[in-house]
């Protein structure tokens, strides 16, 4: 089978895609734990070695633990989920959160474009117009949200750090292993899951819940967000999980500000520096010069004029790779798919996808014929264009909420790339433009990954380790320092 390095570099290109995150952790797990070997063996002592083979291995298994609970877990329960409270409601857990709740809340302004109509149900007979079928969606998705995060969440942030913290004080001598937890009564494991069953079904059929204030909020946000993509749930879990670890690992104050060190270092690199760094070399290398990149007069004084590629990439990989994309820039037709585009309005522009479903839209390909902008959005995963498994044809799903306003973006960006390319006066021309843009926008993904993972396999680890010896004179792993001087402290 062979691999489409287009859309690899899709993936990698969106921020909230979970392959990146694969990449990212693979790379920071296996960075912290070859970082511990090393600095333990660089000590060349007995203690030295000792303290970098007891760090590895709990950097081994609080951080590839972690990665399978925090990766995998989200999913797996989320999955489960489902299968037993989605099913028992009868709910159908596809249909997007944010279409639902369009007009249930009537302080907030919205545009309705996108909302049911009175009549429209789902696949068990629920009006989605309603507003008892809108609060039991909203209860049943934020029970999701909190069911997927806070089992795998409590796994990491306290049963790991527990049973690392217990394996090491084994080894070193200074405690018997004992359980972990002491309970006076068992109870079975299907006990357990009735239990839990029973209290989120309970919780979504709860019509008192407003769901109000900056927590309610930030629930249903992740719950919208979560159905596109897994990640979105991963930041309010992944701030529960740090915060844990930095009360679970405290041996010593120094220990828990480390942990707080390497956690806020992981989680900028994960959730917020790649984006921030995409749009700066996005920026960068769509810029004609180095002068113009900067608004304030000032700045622009200090920045030496360097002329700069002016390729614009704020693109997919798949719509600057796309063929069609090129024939239409090489005809100079490209520009009535961008007038015909409504992008000012989002009414409009949901009546233009209706309308060329109907007439511009080819149900065995999945591809939009008609209209260009429609077809690189499709492209860019923004119109939910899926298969119908009964009829094996596809269609736009209506049940999903489309993001109009990247919608508009992907209009706005095609124009600026189709002018840039359509000032080349040849055919070769064109074709050197567009291979150049290839290149840059692949050379932006990996350089945007290389950043990120020199970070977060090397250069923080390495800061780590030098934050610990500037606080306690010494680089030794704190529970094997403690072990050997009980009484050491921070400089």
């Amino acid at each position: 089978m062979s691999i489409n390095l287009t859309s690899v570099f899709s993936q990698l290109n969106n921020p909230s895609s979970l392959g990146l995150f694969a990449v990212k952790d693979g790379v920071d797990v296996t960075g912290r734990v070859g970082m511990a070997y090393y600095e333990g063996y660089k000590g060349k002592t007995k203690e030295s070695i000792e303290s970098g083979k007891h760090e590895a291995r709990e950097r081994f298994i609080d951080e590839f633990g972690g990665s399978l609970a925090w990766m995998g877990g989200v999913p797996i329960f989320r999955e489960i989920y489902k299968k037993t409270v989605f099913k028992a409601l009868k709910l159908d857990p596809e249909i997007h959160l944010k279409k639902i709740l369009i007009g249930l809340d009537k302080n907030k302004k919205e545009s309705l474009v996108q909302a049911f109509a009175k009549g429209i149900k789902d696949s068990h007979g629920h009006d989605l117009s309603e507003a008892a079928t809108k609060i039991k969606y909203r209860n049943t998705h934020v029970g999701m949200v909190l069911f997927s995060t806070i089992i795998p969440g409590m796994t990491i942030a306290y049963a790991l750090p527990k049973i690392n913290k217990s394996i090491t004080a084994k080894l070193l001598g200074k405690e018997k292993h004992q359980s972990t937890y002491d309970r006076p009564e068992k109870i079975g494991l299907s006990q357990k899951a009735a239990i839990t069953f029973a209290a989120f079904t309970s919780f979504a059929n709860d019509k008192a819940l407003s769901f109000k204030g900056r927590i309610g909020k930030l629930l249903i946000n992740t719950a919208e967000g979560s159905q596109i993509s897994p990640v979105n749930s991963m930041l309010p879990l992944d701030l529960g999980i740090s915060g844990g670890r930095i009360a679970s690992y405290g041996r010593k104050p120094q220990e828990r500000f480390e942990t707080a060190f390497k956690e806020g270092g992981i989680i900028f690199f994960f959730f917020v520096a790649g984006d921030l760094i995409k749009k700066g070399l996005e920026k960068t290398i769509s810029g004609d010069s180095l002068k113009n990149i900067f608004k304030n007069k000032k700045i622009k004084k200090l920045v030496p004029d360097i002329k700069l590629p002016n390729v614009p990439i704020f693109l997919d990989p798949k719509v600057i790779e796309d063929k069609k994309l090129e024939e239409l820039i090489k005809n100079k037709t490209l520009k009535s798919h961008l007038k015909a585009f409504p992008h000012s309005n989002e009414e409009e522009m949901m009546g233009f996808i209706r309308k060329n479903i109907k007439e511009g839209f080819n149900p065995e390909t999945g591809e939009f014929t008609a209209n260009y902008v429609l077809e690189a959005a499709r492209k860019s995963g923004i119109i939910p264009i899926e298969k119908n498994k009964s009829t094996g044809k596809y269609a736009l799903n209506e049940f999903k909420f489309i993001e109009t306003e990247k919608l508009a973006g992907v209009c706005s960006n095609l124009k600026q790339f189709a002018g840039e390319a359509g000032k080349k006066d040849t055919i070769h021309g064109i074709e050197s433009f567009l291979k150049k843009a290839k290149n840059y926008k692949r050379a932006g993904i990996i350089l945007n990954i290389a950043i990120c993972n020199a970070f977060l396999g090397f250069i923080l680890p390495k800061m780590q380790y030098m934050l610990r010896e500037r606080m306690t004179g010494s680089n030794l792993f704190p529970a094997v320092r403690d072990h050997l001087d009980p009484h050491a402290s921070i400089r």
